[in-house]
């Protein structure tokens, strides 16, 4: 990738250190021989928040309220001052590192580290991140990791002055690697938005740009080729609802979110389009061999001579939100399905319409993934790079910004 190979040039001439010592750490391995390797809770102490209400900060204020898995909303109070690293202490992304601003409010469900010593919040900040706290969790219904236990990792601690050129370092580079990977993250937006578009447009215009159109009487439709029909979507589609399976076997399994890990020896044949019941709603699926569908999905297959994909396609644009219960759990009835308003246009044309948006959809969908490769590279060459510089595996201490 040409993007990588010049973030490499940024840093691939940079040198090791003159000698280097075993920390005795598997994870670590040999650092540098002026840097001391010690116990975590010599450099700082670890305490949690204090208990919150949700209602307190759903409300809104001025300081931010942090969780085991970051900011869960604002306060028009706080418990800490000045700028401190969080770890998330509680939850399915405990472990996660987080520096505050001046003010803020620390739920219990995270760890204040306080320093014990001089030190350096971004290079800490970069140090606890590359040794992936998350693993130190205990086992349970809900992960835990206990501030002993992270008091008894050891670390490598440079000297103060070299920690803060070591921040520098990684302040500059790694802001260019985000730079880049929020550009691309715009892109695959701007991509998908204009799928979207594609697919609104020609489901309901066709696909000759010259047809006449007339009012549907439909407002997510709006205006259609004159020769088009509309009618209840229950007369082109039936709608059956999911089972939990009740044999063992090797086939998908899925629900409203998509295909979980059971599977089951029961199955159907696709192709079919499963529609969400309650959840995640609209996120339509084209299914194709073997599957078996939970009651949180609804099976959907074509009657009366109506294009299955063409179908596919008209759900991913359906408006949803008009139908569904508003709700804890949103959810859409067999009812609701049953009385959507379909676009129908001949059949010929229908195949026409399908076969075109399959061509168009997986370049688009190749474009999308190899821009979510790109942005995955670049992620992992932002670890690679905080890693080799947090571990002392490379000297930054004379790195020299490229403008």
């Amino acid at each position: 990738m040409i993007i990588k190979r010049n973030l490499n040039n940024m840093t691939s001439k940079l040198p090791t250190y003159p000698e280097y010592k075993a920390s005795g750490i598997d994870w670590l391995g040999d650092i540098p021989s002026h840097w001391e390797c010690v116990k975590s809770q010599y450099i700082f102490s670890l305490a949690s928040g204090e208990t919150i209400n949700g209602e307190d900060f759903s409300k809104g204020g001025l300081y931010p309220v942090y969780g085991g898995n970051g900011i869960r909303g604002y306060h028009d109070k706080y418990n800490l001052e000045g700028k401190h690293i969080l770890i998330g202490r509680v939850g399915a992304l405990c472990g996660n590192i987080h520096i505050t601003p001046e003010k803020s409010w620390v739920s219990e469900h995270a760890l204040i580290a306080t320093p014990l010593k001089q030190v350096n919040l971004h290079w800490l900040s970069s140090l606890l991140e590359t040794m992936e706290l998350g693993q130190y969790s205990m086992a349970s219904a809900q992960p835990v990791i206990a501030a002993s236990n992270v008091g008894k990792l050891h670390i490598p601690i440079p000297p103060i002055d070299e920690q803060k050129v070591i921040a520098a370092y990684l302040d500059d580079v790694t802001g260019k690697i985000d730079a880049l990977i929020a550009q691309k993250r715009k892109q695959v937006e701007d991509i998908r938005a204009y799928r979207t578009s594609l697919i609104t447009e020609t489901v309901t215009h066709g696909l000759n740009p010259d047809a006449p159109l007339r009012p549907s009487g439909i407002d997510w439709l709006g205006d259609i080729p004159q020769h088009w029909e509309t009618s209840k979507l229950k007369y082109y589609i039936t709608i059956t609802n999911g089972s939990d399976p009740k044999l063992e076997g090797d086939i998908a399994v899925y629900g409203s979110g998509g295909a979980s890990f059971r599977t089951c020896g029961e199955f159907k044949e696709g192709p079919s389009v499963l529609l969400g019941r309650k959840g995640t709603i609209n996120i339509p699926r084209w299914i194709e061999g073997k599957y078996w569908n939970v009651d949180t999905a609804f099976d959907c297959k074509s009657i009366n001579d109506y294009n299955l994909r063409f179908f596919y396609y008209i759900a991913l644009v359906f408006d949803y939100d008009k139908y569904k219960s508003n709700t804890a759990v949103p959810s859409m009835t067999q009812g609701d399905y049953n009385n959507f308003i379909l676009p129908v246009p001949p059949l010929a044309e229908q195949q026409a319409i399908a076969d075109f948006l399959d061509a168009k959809t997986a370049k688009i969908d190749e474009l999308i993934s190899e821009l979510t490769k790109q942005i995955d590279e670049l992620s992992e060459y932002k670890q690679a790079v905080i890693t080799e510089a947090v571990t002392g595996k490379v000297d930054v201490c004379d790195y020299k910004p490229l403008i």
